[in-house]
């Protein structure tokens, strides 16, 4: 199982920064967690701010 993560920075300071994940749904595979995140870079990307996506494989039933 993937988690889409995405980095989103509004200046050049970390202090501009927040992640967000896609916590609705997750994905079967990678490359299809790698195609929406991209999708959703895009759009952010285009709003003029500095967005970097991320997919996260989730082992369940794996303690911490």
């Amino acid at each position: 199982m993937w988690i889409a993560f995405m980095l989103l920075c509004t200046g050049t300071s970390a202090l501009t920064c927040e992640v967000r994940a896609k916590t609705e749904a997750t994905f079967l595979t990678e490359e299809a967690c790698a195609q929406e995140a991209m999708v959703v870079a895009r759009y952010f990307q285009q709003q003029g701010y500095l967005a970097v996506p991320q997919c996260i494989n989730i082992k369940m039933g794996v303690s911490l």
